[in-house]
Order: structure tokens, then C-alpha cells, then sequence
């Protein structure tokens, strides 16, 4: 232990890792209850602790004992963990006994009442010795000894109490709850997705510990103090994540919060709020109970898509780029829940769009190349968008996939507006980051590389998407089906009390190989454990104009060019500025686009 003080010092902690036992007050702490030699706090070495030399009694104790009794003596009691446990020991080697005769020299002598016999414990037994042995023997001072000799006068056992009044470098109460009031005054805003609490994005830790310091200048509270705090007592986030949050949430909660609003209004707000929550849920239910059933059964397959947000290219990583317009590249994404994989559809603007075509084609090609002819039932999960999921175009297809009997039953579930989160969401999350994080990408086929690249034990797939992969779906819908229908509940009304088919009301679409021609729509999603049907409110229209067993899917292309589409003429002026920055083997790449754009006018 005489070079412990050495090695602390050159020992260097590895970042993360507390060493506890590497400290400077508890190798001295261990070192003094050890008897081992040890350096002090002002750098005095400290001998180790050994049995003494022999007691001057008539009786001679200290010579009672050989070499190995002594020692057995000695590291009994110092090979003890704490000193309490040593103090307890000596204690119980003490006996306390009454003076049988008092002999007083003077008259006014203050006669003591009790006197203490000294055992030392060898090989199980008490061997009595005289009071310079038993000191010797321990290699302990009297003063420790006349503490635990008033002690067990007084019926108590010792108990180590060093240490434990209040530490200098404590922070007081006062300036704890000076800190906890501060970080409480902050405004907050709550997450959508989870419950966290988020904090203004212009904020940070260290701005919060300096107006800290501006507001109580007489504090000495430190930075690392504010910063261990803020973690250690608040579940606080900086800055709001961007998502689209509803606008009922937002609305019901600030009514629930406005203290000029009366008991009665709160509580009927706060239960129409925990309604609008719990059919918000249903969604996230219908698809977990939807994967279950996938993995389950065979004839049931459960499937979500989505669109990921734009990438530009190129990407690079100069000052002027903000200012130019890029070639924008959509990646459209399928997940399966049966199989937990997901296909990606990559294209530029140059090459197809974001409508209801492009999103019935990638269906359509999904299904013909991965969904197995043994699925009956097919349950769709999307967002709320018009332009892409939720439109008269995409609700046509799908219908004529159980007319023409490749599904006898497709559900189509949508989530309530601002509770839209899907597995899809995730897969997208996992590509930003490398993308992110890439300070050059180019062309679209590195952007796939890179994306096949982030995890390769999941067996996700890309395919390249041309204008000859998507067919003309929306000019061939009208000529089959009717848009304007009156539900078959409502036809017997007057015209305005009819119900007419409006697809941004409706969260629930279903289709049926039994009622051809027929959409069954639900305002809400229901859930699977109602007792019956008639729960719920459904409609029921019949969109067929035509004899439903001679419709089927077109094969006509939505582009009449089959090449490319053309760019307009300001993002074309654009992509030849950026053509500098571009290295000259991906020149071909944006030229193609280009020259083809500048053709087709």
C-alpha cells in the first residue's frame, strides 16, 4: 500500500467507468481499518499497524504468547471490513465488573463503581490479560479504547459517526430549490407521440445555467452541478420534433388547460378527449392485431406504405446548392408486416410523380411480385393523404382487385389526421441518418447503395422505377365506376339528406369478392371485439357502371412519352449550374435529364 498514492496518480480513468475503490479518501479509509501503511491527506506516511513490545505486569500476559498466537490475535481483528465491526470486537473482549471493596487514601476520593477486565479471543476462547497486553496485542490507542469503554457503560455498542455532519462542499437545500424552480419556469410543450416534455429549441443547458447566474448572482452553483441536476430530476427534451400533430389534441388540451373555462365544460371536454384518444388507438390495434394474424395465417397478409420525405440531388456540400433547385428523388416504401421486410420504389421527378397512379402502380407491382396467390385477405395501413392513399383513384383499384377475385376481402385502415405513425416512419429514420451524415451523394444509384447498406440483415429490396413502370389509373377509373353515389342506406331520402361518397370522411374502406362493385366505408375504425357489427356505423356503396364481370385492370401507361418527363425550364437552369460541382463520370446522369427536358419543351 506505500505506493497506492503513486498509482492513483498515474492511473488514468477510463471515460465512463467509476472507480470507487481508486479514490483517495477510501484508500486511506481502507489502509487505517487494514492496519496497513498508508499516505495521509497532508502526505505524511503512516506506519502499518503491529503488535507491540511486551507489557512491563508481573504476570507477564504479553509472554503467555507465542509468534503465531500473537499474530492470529492481531489479524483477527484487523482483518475486519469496517470499524465498527472492529469496535464491537474489542467491546466484547471488555467485561465490566463491580468493585467488590473500596480502600479510599483521602477522604473526599471520588470511589469508582465498576472496573474493566481485558480478555484477548484465541482459538475460540477469552484469554485474560492485563490492560498494557491487551493494548499491545491490538496495537490500539487508550483513547479508542475509553470511547468504547464509556459505551458499554452506558449500554450502547459503537457506532462509527465520523464523517457525518454536513459536508462543506454540499450544495444547501436553499440552492437546490433556487436550481429546481429555475429549470421549472421554462416553458414546455408536449409531444405528440410520446409523453415528454420539450423545451424551446433556442435553449440549451449551458444557456439555462447562465441566466441562471444572471438571475442569482450570489449562487455559486456550477455548471456540472445545473447539468447533473437538469438530467437527474427533469424528463425534459429541447426543441419540439416536427410531425403533424393533430389539431383536436392541440384543441381539447388547451380547452382542458384554460383556467377561465368551468368544471362542468372541462369535464366534458376531457372525456370527449379520451374518446377521440381511444379511437385514435384503434389504428395502432387493428395493426398490431393485423401482423399477428400475417404471421399466423396464410390467407391474411397485412401490408403499410408510404411516401418518404424528398431527397435532392446533388448533394453537396457548398453554400450555393441551398439556393438552386435539385433534382428531387421520391422513395416510396411497402412494409410487410408478415415478414417485417420493406420494398422501396426510387425514382427522380424526371422519371414518374407522387399521385394516385404512381401509388396504385407500386401497389399493383407489389402484389404481382411478392404477395403469394394463397393470400385471400389483404389489410392496407396508409396515412390520410389525398393526392396519393386516400383519393377516388387508389379506392377503384383495389375495389376491382376483389371484383376480378385476386383478393376475396381488402381492408383499408386510416388513421385519425396527426396520429399517422408508421412502421414505414421507422425504416425512413434508419435511412436519413447515412444519408445525413454523407456529405456527397450524386447520382440515384449511389443514394441506393447507400441505402441497401444501412442494415444488410434485413432483407429490404430496391427497385428503380421508370415512366413505363406506372399505368394510367386515373382516365380509366370514370369510365367503369361512378364518382357521385348516394349510399344504399340513404337512397330512399330526399337528395339532401342523401349520404354521398366522400373519401376524406371515411377511416375504414372495405372491399368484398361477394358484393362486387361495392364499398363498405366506417367514419371510425372498428375494433375486432364487438359483439356485433351493428355497433358501428357503416355505408355501403354500389360505384359500378358497368357489369362488374367485365372490369378489369388497364394496361395503358400514364405517360404518353415512356422515356422521361420532362423538367421545367427553371430547375433546369439550376441543374446545369450545379453541373460544376458534379464529378465528370456522373455528368451523364443529369445531361440525360437535361438535354431530354430541353427537348421536350
Amino acid at each position: 500500500m506505500s505506493n497506492s498514492g503513486s498509482e492513483m496518480k498515474s492511473r488514468k480513468r477510463k471515460k465512463g467507468v467509476v472507480n470507487v475503490e481508486q479514490y483517495k479518501r477510501n484508500i486511506v479509509k481502507q489502509s487505517r481499518v487494514s492496519g496497513q501503511e498508508y499516505t495521509d491527506y497532508s502526505g505524511k506516511q503512516k506506519q502499518s499497524k503491529r503488535s507491540r513490545s511486551p507489557c512491563r505486569c508481573p504476570k507477564k500476559c504479553y509472554e503467555k504468547f507465542d509468534d503465531v498466537d500473537k499474530s492470529n490475535i492481531f489479524s483477527l481483528l484487523y482483518s475486519m471490513n469496517t470499524k465498527n465491526e472492529q469496535d464491537l470486537h474489542l467491546q466484547r473482549m471488555i467485561e465490566l465488573t463491580d468493585v467488590k471493596k473500596h480502600r479510599a487514601r483521602q477522604q473526599d476520593a471520588k470511589l469508582k463503581d465498576n472496573t474493566f477486565k481485558y480478555h484477548v479471543l484465541l482459538q475460540g476462547i477469552k484469554v485474560l490479560v492485563c490492560r498494557e497486553a491487551f493494548f499491545r496485542l491490538y496495537d490500539v490507542s487508550d483513547k479508542r479504547i475509553r470511547r468504547i469503554r464509556k459505551l458499554l457503560l452506558a449500554g450502547k455498542t459503537p457506532v462509527d459517526l465520523r464523517g457525518k455532519n454536513t459536508s462543506g462542499n454540499k450544495i444547501q437545500a436553499s440552492e437546490t430549490d433556487k436550481v429546481h424552480k429555475h429549470i421549472s419556469s421554462f416553458p414546455t410543450k408536449e409531444g405528440h407521440y410520446k409523453d415528454v416534455l420539450y423545451l424551446s429549441e433556442s435553449l440549451s443547458i449551458r444557456k439555462m445555467h447562465e441566466l441562471f447566474c444572471e438571475m442569482h448572482p450570489e449562487s455559486n452553483i456550477k455548471y456540472n452541478f445545473y447539468y447533473t441536476y437538469f438530467k437527474e430530476n427533469f424528463n425534459f427534451r429541447f426543441g419540439r420534433p416536427p410531425s403533424d400533430t393533430c389539431n383536436t389534441c392541440e384543441e381539447k388540451m388547451k380547452r382542458i388547460r384554460d383556467p377561465r373555462l368551468n368544471e362542468n365544460a372541462k369535464k366534458v371536454c376531457a372525456a370527449e378527449f379520451m374518446l377521440h384518444k381511444r379511437r385514435a388507438k384503434r389504428f395502432y390495434s387493428s395493426m398490431a392485431n393485423s401482423k399477428e394474424v400475417s404471421k399466423q395465417n396464410n390467407n391474411t397478409l397485412g401490408l403499410v406504405f408510404d411516401f418518404m420525405q424528398n431527397i435532392d440531388l446533388p448533394k453537396v456540400p457548398v453554400q450555393e446548392m441551398y439556393y438552386l433547385r435539385q433534382l428531387t428523388v421520391n422513395n416510396f416504401c411497402i412494409y410487410n408486416l408478415k415478414t417485417d421486410n420493406a420494398q422501396f420504389y426510387l425514382y427522380h421527378e424526371g422519371q414518374a410523380k407522387k399521385g394516385a397512379n404512381d401509388v396504385a402502380s407500386f401497389l399493383v407491382d407489389y402484389i404481382e411480385e411478392n404477395v403469394p396467390h394463397s393470400v385471400t385477405e389483404l389489410h392496407l395501413f396508409s396515412d390520410n393523404c389525398p393526392g396519393q392513399n386516400k383519393n377516388h383513384t387508389l379506392i377503384r383499384v383495389l375495389l376491382t382487385l376483389t371484383i376480378i377475385g385476386r383478393f376475396k376481402k381488402i381492408k383499408h385502415f386510416f388513421p385519425l389526421t396527426g396520429h399517422s405513425f408508421l412502421p414505414c416512419d421507422r425504416k425512413f429514420g434508419i435511412i436519413k441518418r447515412p444519408i445525413r451524415n454523407c456529405s456527397r451523394i450524386y447520382t440515384i444509384y449511389q443514394l441506393c447503395e447507400l441505402i441497401l447498406s444501412v442494415n444488410r440483415k434485413s432483407q429490404n429490396t430496391i427497385k428503380l422505377i421508370d415512366t413505363e413502370n406506372i399505368i394510367d389509373f386515373d382516365n380509366w377509373w370514370p369510365n367503369v365506376f361512378k364518382k357521385r353515389v348516394a349510399s344504399t342506406e340513404s337512397v330512399t331520402l330526399s337528395w339532401r339528406e342523401r349520404e354521398y361518397l366522400a373519401t376524406s370522411k371515411y377511416h375504414y374502406f372495405e372491399y368484398s369478392s361477394d358484393k362486387k362493385g361495392n364499398i363498405k366505408t366506417s367514419e371510425f375504425i372498428h375494433t375486432d371485439n364487438a359483439d356485433n357489427d351493428s355497433a358501428y356505423y357503416y355505408c355501403n356503396f354500389n360505384v359500378s357502371k358497368v357489369d362488374p364481370s367485365i372490369i378489369q385492370l388497364p394496361q395503358a401507361l400514364a405517360y404518353t412519352n415512356s422515356e422521361m418527363i420532362p423538367l421545367k425550364k427553371e430547375k433546369i437552369e439550376d441543374l446545369k449550374k450545379a453541373l460544376k460541382y458534379v464529378p465528370h463520370e456522373h455528368e451523364p446522369f443529369y445531361q440525360k435529364i437535361i438535354n431530354f427536358s430541353e427537348q421536350n419543351q
